[in-house]
């Protein structure tokens, strides 16, 4: 992350994964983005900015 840091690229998107074990355990999802790209994010999924 040191090197996409150092571009100062707005469009880089990092995504985050927790997967649990069992099968009735929550899964964790975190997006960070720039305000733009997060914007996109939000209109894919049709989600509402907060």
């Amino acid at each position: 992350w040191k090197i996409e840091d150092s571009v100062k690229d707005t469009e880089i998107i990092y995504i985050s994964a927790v997967v649990a074990k069992g099968q009735s355990e929550d899964i964790s999802i975190t997006f960070w983005a720039g305000c733009r790209e997060g914007l996109k994010v939000i209109n894919a999924f049709r989600m509402q900015p907060t």
